[in-house]
């Protein structure tokens, strides 16, 4: 496994240590880690400076023995010198708890022996004029106890000897002491931080976590629409500011969204009068609208209606009224019936028509009776069909000629032209979403024929475009125009899955667009 790796895991488990323990268990822990650290580095330092402590009043009993066999003993001679120093070093080695001791003459005999001397002498710990004391193991803090002193008494400067003697002092009293010292320690640090523990868990539960925890079921309270909830924390220290302080915010909170929805509320009002207003101004104006347009007609019947009253008509002329009633009627009935298609879908079969064809059949005998008017088509021959109801696409076609004969005053020259478009799934080349029922069909299909009418005419004011497509909106003179030409053939073509787009020419006029979705076999 790799260090990064390494690394990770070890974030990811504290992560999941600090999400599963909690506040509480987090301050616990970390208290409890600090005590029995604390406590360690204590009794290791106790026990460090006891172990120095006890080397060195040992090291100075070593020297104080060392000192009585030089001065008693290492200055014997004569006759029956070494039995008496035998004799001595015997009494010495028992009250001075001497665990080896070695004794030997001048030429190297040993003249006195008790235990076996350690191999080795180990580390020097005193030196001072003949008298050397060398520490056998241990002496740091992670090297263990020193096991024994071992002591080397030979001349001194300037005094010959006539013994010298070695002998080695057993710290295993010290030893067990240090061992049942570093267990007490050991023994405190674990019952000190169970009290920490017990005390710890209860005074941060009681001044720490109980409190948060009020703090957090508010916050959930308010969240869940109980904007009126407050903390219940009266205290003087942090937690009590805090509590202090998400109250304060939790006021707040509630005036400005009491504030929002007061503001929403007549934010809604607002609108629902806007479309109240707006509605009743669309449904005023459709109303003035076909009161405009029926009004006439029915004037006009009215007038009829009157002269046929007074029956004194003539055969030819009364049957002339009879006419000429039948034609307002029949006007009425166009308006109304158009409006009644437009709130309807249309039930008649739908048929693969030829495009170019209809144009052709459909525009050019109307081209011939606008003398003054050419009519020029550019067809590009490949736009094959389109699925629609035949009738209602000759509609489109005829309104759209009549527009644009009108703008032209009936002289001019017209331009049809068809051309395939491809429109990409749900955007056009240039990225932008096309029409709704466009988008919808365009997962089936993506290519569009397209028909453009380009009058050379003084074009669309700017200010007229956006409402050009509106219902009763006309720039002819009164009586000239009923407003709906333009506005149910969008509607019919919208019905199909198309749309109609305008625009002005820039060398002068308006070409509309109608883009109608292309069938797949052709005709």
């Amino acid at each position: 496994m790799s260090g990064e790796t390494k690394g990770s895991l070890l974030s990811y488990l504290r992560s999941q240590l600090k999400r599963e323990l909690g506040i509480r268990g987090q301050l616990i822990t970390g208290i409890v880690v600090t005590t029995i650290a604390a406590i360690g580095l204590i009794g290791i330092i106790s026990v460090s400076v006891l172990q120095s402590s006890t080397l060195m009043t040992k090291s100075d009993e070593a020297k104080l023995a060392g000192l009585l066999l030089r001065t008693t003993l290492l200055k014997e001679s004569g006759p029956g010198a070494d039995e008496k120093v035998a004799r001595v070093a015997a009494a010495i080695v028992t009250e001075a708890a001497i665990s080896s001791m070695v004794i030997k003459d001048s030429r190297g005999k040993v003249v006195f022996s008790h235990g076996d001397l350690p191999k080795s002498k180990g580390s020097m710990l005193v030196s001072s004029e003949g008298l050397y004391i060398y520490r056998v193991g241990g002496g740091g803090i992670f090297e263990g106890p020193v096991t024994m002193l071992y002591v080397s008494v030979t001349d001194k400067v300037g005094q010959r000897a006539n013994y010298t003697a070695d002998f080695a002092l057993s710290m295993s009293g010290v030893a067990a002491h240090l061992k049942g010292l570093r267990s007490f320690i050991i023994f405190y640090a674990i019952i000190d931080s169970i009290i920490i523990m017990a005390f710890g868990i209860y005074l941060i539960s009681a001044h720490i976590v109980r409190p948060l925890r009020k703090l957090e079921q508010a916050a959930t309270k308010i969240a869940a629409g109980d904007l009126d909830e407050r903390a219940d924390i009266v205290r003087a220290d942090e937690i009590g500011r805090l509590g202090r302080a998400f109250n304060t915010m939790a006021t707040k909170l509630e005036a400005e969204i009491t504030t929002l929805e007061e503001t929403n509320t007549e934010l809604l009002s607002a609108r629902e009068e806007l479309l109240r207003t707006t509605t009743l101004a669309a449904v005023g104006r459709l109303a003035a609208g076909i009161a405009h347009e029926i009004g006439n007609p029915l004037g006009a019947l009215s007038g009829y209606l009157g002269i046929l009253a007074r029956g004194d008509l003539e055969g030819d002329e009364g049957r002339d009224i009879i006419t000429r009633a039948e034609r307002e009627l029949g006007r009425i009935d166009k308006i109304v019936r158009e409006f009644l298609d437009l709130s309807r879908t249309a039930k008649t079969p739908l048929d693969i028509v030829d495009v170019e064809a209809l144009l052709r059949e459909t525009l050019e005998p109307m081209a011939k009776d606008e003398e003054q008017l050419t009519l020029n088509f550019d067809f590009s021959g490949d736009s094959a069909g389109v699925l629609i109801d035949e009738d209602k696409l000759r509609q489109v076609f005829i309104n759209l000629f009549s527009n644009a004969s009108d703008a032209m005053e009936a002289k001019g020259v017209l331009i049809v032209k068809t051309s395939l478009e491809r429109i990409g799934l749900n955007e056009d080349e240039d990225g932008e979403v096309r029409g709704g029922a466009i988008a919808k069909r365009a997962e089936r299909a993506r290519e569009f024929v397209a028909i453009s009418f380009m009058d050379n005419g003084p074009g669309v004011p700017a200010e007229d475009m956006e409402k050009i497509f509106d219902p009763f909106f006309t720039t002819k003179e009164a009586g000239h125009g009923t407003g709906l030409g333009l506005f149910v053939s969008e509607s019919i073509i919208k019905a199909f899955g198309g749309m109609i787009e305008v625009a002005n020419r820039p060398e002068g006029g308006t070409e509309f667009k109608v883009l109608i979705l292309r069938e797949d076999r052709g005709v």
